[in-house]
């Protein structure tokens, strides 16, 4: 894993096994690096996959798309 900064922004290479980003009131964005994309997931929530082709958040066990973080889009 590589930790770096760019335009005031933490930017984190080679995920491998993933990240845990958490904020002060305890809650959870879990982030894992796949091989077409990003898989995302919030507190207790499914795991979701971010589809490097149209740029939406497809769920995991149905493959269908979902509506979009405001910051992801």
């Amino acid at each position: 894993m590589k930790v770096e900064t760019k335009n005031n922004e933490i930017v984190i290479s080679y995920i491998g096994n993933g990240i845990t980003v958490e904020n002060k009131e305890g809650q959870e964005l879990k982030i894992r690096e796949r091989e077409s994309g990003f898989e995302i997931k919030f507190g207790n929530g499914k795991w979701n996959r971010i589809d490097d082709e149209t740029d939406t958040v497809v769920n995991q066990t149905k493959y269908k798309a979902s509506k979009v973080a405001p910051f992801f889009g």
